[in-house]
This record gives structure tokens, sequence and C-alpha cells, in this order.
């Protein structure tokens, strides 16, 4: 029997790929092609949303360090976005069973929400000002899927602003904003 793929093996994998594996012993059933535009009431893969913040550099001249702030006033911060696509119901599932963890010490199963917030970033994230005055920032995806290195870049970025943007991209996503 083929061992279970580590969280990480299934975060760095196309989600596509995950589905299909899933849905491989089900029938092929003939799908029609869609004869009508999404209702208001569906997500459409066009639909977005963008995150803004403002960064501020705080401390020392050799301890400088970026903090995220609401200041809508001072010159000095520096204004971003990072814009989302919306995630389907389906995809919701989906990410959230690769992100469930089994604990055997303890016989229960765990949403991992570290490793489900990574399937996020991966799959969801479409664009950012960070590129706009600095083309090594440009994020490219494989598939749909944030490429490796662009997934390495926001990793890269200060914890505190990778907290903010998941935060608020989480507000988002589950109905919270």
């Amino acid at each position: 029997m083929a061992e279970k793929p580590s969280v990480k093996e299934m975060v760095d994998r196309p989600l596509k790929k995950v589905v299909g594996a899933a849905t491989a012993a089900k029938p092929n059933i003939e799908l029609h092609q869609k004869t009508r535009e999404p209702s208001e009431y569906e997500i459409k893969d066009s639909d977005t949303f963008k995150v803004k913040f403002g960064l501020a550099q705080v401390g020392e001249d050799d301890e400088k360090r970026w903090i995220v702030t609401e200041d809508r006033v001072d010159p000095e911060i520096k204004r971003h976005w990072v814009r989302f696509r919306m995630w389907k119901f389906g995809e919701e599932l989906h990410m959230k069973q690769i992100a469930t963890v089994y604990d055997p010490v303890k016989k229960i199963h765990y949403l991992d929400q570290d490793s489900l917030n990574a399937l996020k970033i991966r799959h969801l994230l479409s664009d950012w000002s960070f590129s706009e005055k600095n083309d090594s920032m440009k994020l490219f995806h494989v598939n749909g899927v944030l490429a490796d290195e662009s997934y390495a870049m926001f990793m890269g970025l200060y914890p505190s602003i990778c907290r903010h943007i998941i935060y608020e991209m989480n507000s988002v996503i589950e109905g919270e904003a």
C-alpha cells in the first residue's frame, strides 16, 4: 500500500492533481459544455479581492524593520496591496482535506492551520504591488499555482507582513469581513 505523502509534498503539488486523484475512482460521466453564465451568487474565476496595507520602517539605523500600519496620513508610509482570487467551496474542502493531520497519540484528526494557509497562498495569491517598483519580485504561476520562487518570496517577507496578509485574506475568504 502506498504511503501517504507528507504535508509539505501535498502543499507543493498542484491542487488539480490532488483533486484528480481523489475523483479517479468515480465512473466517467459525460459532461456537457456549460450553456449558461454563472449567477450572481456563484464564484467566477475572475472574482478577486485586494488586501491593502501600509508599511513603515522603524528602529535605529542598524536595527530597522518593517511593520504594518493603518496610518493613511503619513507620507512616509509605503502603501501596498495583495490580490487573491476567491476560492470555491470544492477547493475549500479539498484544501482542508489536504491540511488535515492525524495525531496518533491523541487518536484524533485536526486541521493544520499553517498548512492550510500555505495552500491558500500557493493557490489563491494572484498578484501584489511589491513588483511595481521591483521586477525581481514579480509573481509567477505554474498551472495556476504560485511558482516555488514566488512562494519563497512571500515566505521571505517580514513575519509581521505575512501574518497581516494571511489574517486579512482569511477574514475575506472565510466570510468574516
